[in-house]
């Protein structure tokens, strides 16, 4: 009569199969967006990183002329970016808590959020650099370029 149970090195076999998959599906190449256009000026620029970062609930840990650093924390996990700016803007990876960081065949990988949370703040930053250039030419008294012509409809 056979047992209807597997023997143990099959079992564990399976059971290391299993949560290497599970893990797996929750991480991605860490990838940090390119670069973007700044604004006309380093100081609207640095306005506009500063609001996108708070709009986003990063805090600012460092700054200095070109350079901030800030983090993102919610629950047991954090992320740290650094983000420069100069002719453009650019976000990087620093640093990272309980987001599953690791390095493997020169492939950084991080929990897949990670690239979401620095698109999101990209989208954002690009947001805010046009909402500071319509506000300085408001504050010049210019007139803002015109928005396009919307299409006939039919």
């Amino acid at each position: 009569m056979r047992s209807r149970h597997r023997p143990w090195s099959v079992t564990a076999v399976c059971l290391a199969l299993a949560l290497f998959a599970a893990s797996g599906c929750r991480t991605a190449p860490l990838v940090d967006p390119p670069p973007t256009a700044a604004g006309p000026t380093l100081e609207q620029t640095r306005i506009a990183v500063l609001r996108a970062l708070a709009t986003k609930r990063f805090v600012v840990d460092e700054e200095s002329p070109g350079r901030i650093r800030a983090r993102l924390q919610k629950n047991s996990w954090s992320l740290v970016v650094e983000v420069l700016y100069g002719k453009d803007v650019s976000i990087h990876y620093a640093d990272s808590v309980n987001l599953r960081y690791q390095v493997e065949n020169d492939v950084a990988y991080i929990h897949r959020n990670y690239n979401v949370f620095v698109g999101e703040l990209q989208e954002e930053i690009q947001r805010q650099l046009i909402v500071e250039a319509r506000g300085d030419a408001a504050r010049s008294g210019a007139q803002p370029a015109p928005l396009p012509a919307a299409p006939p409809t039919h």
